[in-house]
Formats: C-alpha cells, structure tokens, sequence
C-alpha cells in the first residue's frame, strides 16, 4: 500500500504488534473508529495498532502468571519426556519398549481431550487444573517404583496415566 489516498504512505507497525491482514491498513484507519476492527481487517485500538502480545504480557500480571506457569510446565514435560525414554532404553535397551512408552503417551492424549472437554464446561476450571496438578505430581513420583520393579509394562502405565491427568 504506497498511498492512503491522501498522500500519505503506510509505514509497517513495530514487530510486536498484530496485523490483522488486510487491503490497506492506512486507508482502513482513517475508516475505522478506535477500539474496532474494520471491514478492512485491521485492529484498532485507541487510535494505534492493537498491542502484541509482550505489551498484553506486561500489562496483565495474571496473564502473565498463568503464561509463564505453563512454560515452566511445558519445560518440565520435556524434560519429563527426556527421562522417561532415558529410562526406557537403560532398563530394557530396546527401541521397541522407547517406542511404545511414546503410544503410552500419546493415546491417552486422543481419549482424554473429549472427557476433559466436558468436565472443565460443567465444573470449576481452577480447581480441575490443581487436582490435576496434583495426580500428576504423584504419578511423576511413582515413577520412582521403576527403579526396583524393572518392568516395562510400569513404565507404560505410568506414562498412559501421565498424559491421561495432563
């Protein structure tokens, strides 16, 4: 977009704000009231760009707790996830048990979505992501047991239950 009509060119905003794509952004923001998306797509808000998302970080603490909560859980999976294949190989040294310990993960996955679709519609979402918080933390724990019963089908079962919680 070279020219708004007016003579005026349209400079791209900084790298932390959000376009929203459309036509001409400096032909919709002489259209578009503050605080409204234009027919055009673009975000406006007090007569600026729409802020990205490290300013609706630094602005909004509970946000920003809640987000910075699930990357130091997401770090912990990974790492979770790390251990567990470690564990897997040493205790068995098959690739076979590396990778039914990964199909122990991920089908829960595909089972639990819908049951945790309805239950955090019909119950207090808080106290559903603290209990669990809370199995996870204690099947994380009984995966100690791995260590004197060296039998793959726990580690199975372990994992399944895992991802079933998350």
């Amino acid at each position: 977009c070279e020219d708004a009509g007016d003579g005026r060119s349209f400079a791209p905003p900084a790298p932390n704000f959000i376009m929203i794509p459309g036509p001409c952004p400096a032909q919709a923001a002489s259209h578009t009231p503050a605080g409204a998306i234009s027919e055009y797509g673009v975000a406006m808000m007090g007569g600026s760009y729409m802020p990205g998302f490290t300013e609706l970080l630094r602005r909004n603490g509970n946000y920003r707790n809640l987000w910075l909560a699930q990357v130091v859980s997401e770090a912990g999976d990974y790492f979770n996830n790390v251990a567990v294949f470690s564990l897997a190989m040493q205790l068995t040294g098959s690739g076979l048990v590396v990778s039914g310990v990964m199909l122990a993960r991920a089908i829960p996955a595909v089972f639990a979505g819908p049951v945790a679709g309805v239950l955090l519609d019909r119950f207090d979402r808080k106290r559903i992501m603290i209990a669990s918080d809370l199995v996870r933390s204690l099947v994380a724990l009984a995966f100690i047991l791995t260590l004197y019963y060296r039998e793959a089908w726990l580690l199975y079962l372990l994992s399944a239950l895992l991802m079933f919680a998350s």
